[in-house]
């Protein structure tokens, strides 16, 4: 029995990639309108938004830009941590193999690295709304310094979300997370037998209810009305 295939060697060790990414920052306004800085640099678009906003708002969005570019390190963190293991290509290289790639492979790595960042964002929203856990050494702790930022943070609810990489469904949820809404009443749901239960219709969800000071360490769903 016997059989071939055509392989292939590289021309040159590697190819080299630069990426060039820009950033905006949208205002929300009583019109209904956003307000929306340029694609720029962070520096750049933190200071636009900065002077398009009421002097009073400037140490809030100051302090909520700050608290979340201060966890996002940008697509390059992804190929810094995992390196290889980055390339969503190497799912088929076996035994020192390549499977054929298509041209537009590069492009298919690269918004692999966008998505993790976005987890990295997403997930960064949720922890500045829980607040750091009581494990977290105080050192480590940016805690607000002004009247301005406490009110921020006091302010925020963390509602129960989950993304899935590479593409994250906005109205997926765990099947736990799911019976919890079911029995609410929230939703119709589909695939109560899958990893990702989905709602038949996009659905809001329900709150994180955190309003009990004197039990913050039971936290309920509350139903939105």
């Amino acid at each position: 029995m016997g059989g071939g295939a055509d392989v292939y060697s590289q021309d040159y060790p590697a190819t080299p990639l630069a990426c060039s990414k820009k950033h905006q920052i949208c205002i929300s306004t009583t019109s209904g309108e956003p307000r929306c800085t340029q694609l720029a640099t962070p520096y750049e678009v933190f200071d636009e938004a900065l002077q398009s906003v009421a002097v009073e708002n400037q140490d809030r969005l100051l302090w909520t830009m700050s608290s979340q570019t201060s966890v996002s390190g940008g697509i390059d963190s992804a190929v810094e941590v995992l390196g290889a293991q980055a390339l969503l290509s190497r799912r088929g290289l076996f035994y020192g193999r390549q499977e054929p790639l298509p041209d537009s492979q590069w492009q298919t790595d690269v918004e692999h690295w966008f998505n993790v960042e976005s987890t990295i964002y997403q997930k960064s929203l949720g922890e500045v709304a829980a607040g750091p856990p009581s494990s977290y050494p105080e050192e480590w702790v940016a805690r607000p310094t002004t009247p301005e930022q406490t009110k921020l943070c006091n302010n925020q609810v963390h509602a129960p979300s989950l993304s899935i990489l590479p593409k994250p469904s906005p109205d997926s949820l765990s099947p736990l997370q799911r019976l919890a809404h079911e029995e609410l009443g929230i939703g119709r749901w589909t695939r109560g037998d899958e990893a990702v239960p989905v709602t038949k219709v996009v659905t809001n969800l329900a709150l994180l209810d955190v309003s009990d000071v004197s039990d913050v360490k039971h936290p309920r769903l509350l139903l939105e009305v």
